[in-house]
């Protein structure tokens, strides 16, 4: 079992391992019977859901044959057996380096049950094989795929298919260009499309945001600097729309009232769903003129802006996204920059035992998160342009955490920039100067050029990013 590569020496153990795998995949052929397909299938899942057996396949690489011949047993068509297939291949997904195994025939099946589950037939209802699956799932505490099984009665085929196809692609470039090939990123946005209009009619809204979320994630990882995929999905899929008004969705469920002693709340859901739509923004706009426009035209710079306001500094993920698709959207359009000035927010703000409404700019309101991170950053130390995977032309961030301070310094390095953007308008820098003062010029340049430092002794400074930090340096220097 398994060919070519290089293969690690047998112990004991592994010899153990693999013909327990090799024993069960014997009865994985085409003309066995079908109970016998799924009980060996079962089997399998079980010794995949092991780490230390996952490791042993992978080091002898019998990955591949696994699921070969899984893919190749004629039983695709049977639900009981299809979920088994889709759980195989997300314990596999699961480890980053499994990942290589999965190809394009994997991802088309994949593609498949997202379009179009297969039906579970009355006599599978009650199958036993249902609690060894998701016993084989509780061996993976990591995987979110193990929610999706806590959530369903049933057996969340379309759920965990498309976590599989999330792990598979995610820090995985090889695959971005099949998905686009077998038609997968107009599968991918379909869904897209038609969980938004649920969202209006279904009470499962905590299931929509879900199913949302991880689309998103899957079409952040098919667009990360991908220009070929990010047009498809701006020009020919038209893709921004739903995208946006599946942001507008989240905000509306997220001004409704929340309260700690609620479990079925959906501010936890509509927050992740949010995020995740703004990592797909920020990989469409990402130095792509008419994803720009249409981002500008849709009412994108509104729906971004209003983040600023709707979070606060402890959402770390959905605030520097919502600064960075500013900046791609205003980075090389006086236009935006200058809208930015005439977008308006009305927000209540309570005094005593009373609220009155507050009326604030979109600019205004990238003062107010600069001011309140440059007094906390005060009370800490020294202020520093944190490092970031995010481009300036941003790219969506592939990985976050950090310290407190090390999020807040990165929130203040991309609102300086932001700053620094907009304030390339005269107007836009007399409105700044007014709400900050004077000496944010010299604050905004101080943060820019530890930004540029910071980035060069790191070694991830490109010719790109000090261009466009130099070009915000010097229209700040002339400004003064």
């Amino acid at each position: 079992m398994g060919n070519g590569g290089s293969k690690q020496p047998r112990s004991a153990q592994s010899d153990l391992t693999l013909d327990d795998v090799r024993y069960h995949l014997q009865s994985l052929v085409k003309g066995q019977k079908l109970a016998s397909k799924r009980h060996a299938a079962i089997q399998v899942v079980n010794l995949l859901a092991q780490a230390k057996v996952c490791t042993v396949l992978r080091q002898h690489n019998s990955i591949p044959a696994i699921l070969k011949q899984m893919l190749n047993a004629g039983a695709e068509r049977d639900h009981l057996f299809c979920c088994t297939l889709i759980s195989a291949i997300t314990l596999i997904a699961a480890e980053h380096k499994n990942r290589e195994f999965i190809s394009e025939v994997h991802v088309k099946f994949l593609l498949s049950v997202i379009k179009r589950p297969t039906a579970l037939s009355d006599d599978d209802a009650d199958s036993p094989y249902w609690d060894e699956l998701r016993n084989a799932f509780d061996e993976k505490k990591s995987l979110m795929a193990e929610g999706l099984l806590e959530e369903s009665d049933e057996f969340p085929m379309k759920g965990v298919a498309l976590e599989a196809l999330r792990m598979a692609t995610e820090h995985n470039d090889l695959l971005q260009e099949p998905v686009r090939r077998m038609g997968g990123l107009e599968d991918l946005a379909l869904r897209v499309k038609a969980c938004t209009s649920s969202l209006q009619k279904t009470t499962k809204v905590q299931e929509s945001f879900s199913e949302l979320e991880v689309i998103g994630r899957i079409l952040e990882n098919l667009t990360f600097r991908n220009s070929t995929n990010v047009e498809q999905l701006v020009h020919n899929i038209e893709l921004m729309q739903p995208v946006l008004k599946t942001m507008e969705q989240c905000k509306q469920a997220l001004s409704q009232p929340c309260f700690e002693v609620d479990e079925a709340s959906t501010h936890p859901a509509a927050i992740e769903c949010l995020t995740s739509m703004l990592r797909v923004l920020v990989n469409l706009t990402n130095e792509y003129s008419q994803g720009c426009e249409a981002f500008g035209r849709l009412g994108g710079l509104s729906i971004a802006a209003e983040c600023l306001i709707l979070f606060g500094t402890e959402q770390y993920d959905a605030l520097v996204l919502a600064l960075g698709l500013l900046v791609n959207a205003t980075e090389h359009s006086q236009y935006h920059r200058l809208q930015i000035r005439g977008i308006v927010f009305k927000r209540k703000v309570s005094k005593s035992r009373t609220s009155e409404t507050q009326v604030i700019t979109a600019l205004q309101s990238v003062c107010q998160l600069f001011g309140t991170l440059i007094e906390q950053r005060s009370k800490t130390g020294t202020p520093r342009a944190a490092l970031s995977s995010m481009d300036f032309g941003l790219c969506s961030p592939r990985a976050s955490g950090g310290t407190a301070v090390a999020l807040s310094d990165a929130l203040m390095s991309y609102s300086a920039i932001l700053l620094g953007v907009l304030a390339q308008e005269p107007e836009n820098h007399a409105d700044i100067r007014e709400a900050l003062g004077p000496e944010i010029d010299e604050k905004v340049s101080g943060i820019l050029r530890q930004f540029l430092k910071d980035h060069e002794e790191a070694g991830i400074l490109t010719e790109e990013v000090e261009d466009s930090i130099t070009k915000v340096l010097d229209a700040l220097q002339n400004a003064k």
